[in-house]
């Protein structure tokens, strides 16, 4: 047998028997090892002294205890996005009536979590509207 067909059929095998786990997504095995175990409390403030607070449990492998209306696509976006639960750098600018606030709290992949979004402009608004999207 050739020398590069060898090669590549050793290739081949390897690759076949490696796992395949995308970048910056726990596998179920990890997740199952260390489980995401979040507080998610949003903060509606609009005008005068209104404020509308609501606080949800996430919860993933097992799901059970999760209170947000979509566990697993509130899973996939936590695997896939670690954006939703890294700390962001301020923005400044008006915001408009109703302003929104993201406190997230808890511990993920065994590190503790606790970051907040305050803006509607810049990442921290990207990062309140994803999550108000995860919540509705």
């Amino acid at each position: 047998m050739h020398t590069s067909l060898r090669a590549a059929l050793l290739l081949t095998s390897l690759l076949a028997a490696t796992p395949l786990v995308h970048p910056g997504r726990a596998s179920a095995a990890t997740e199952a090892a260390h489980p995401t175990k979040l507080t998610v409390t949003t903060t509606q403030i609009g005008p005068g002294s209104l404020r509308v607070v609501q606080t949800y449990r996430v919860r993933c492998a097992p799901r059970t205890g999760s209170t947000v209306p979509r566990p697993v696509e509130t899973c996939r976006a936590l695997a896939g996005d670690p954006r939703l639960l890294r700390p962001a750098p301020a923005a400044s600018g008006p915001c408009p009536v109703p302003r929104y606030w993201v406190d997230i709290t808890g511990v993920r992949d065994k590190r503790t979590v606790k970051v907040s979004f305050r803006s509607c402009v810049g990442v921290q608004g990207q990062m309140v509207k994803a999550w108000l999207r995860l919540l509705r």
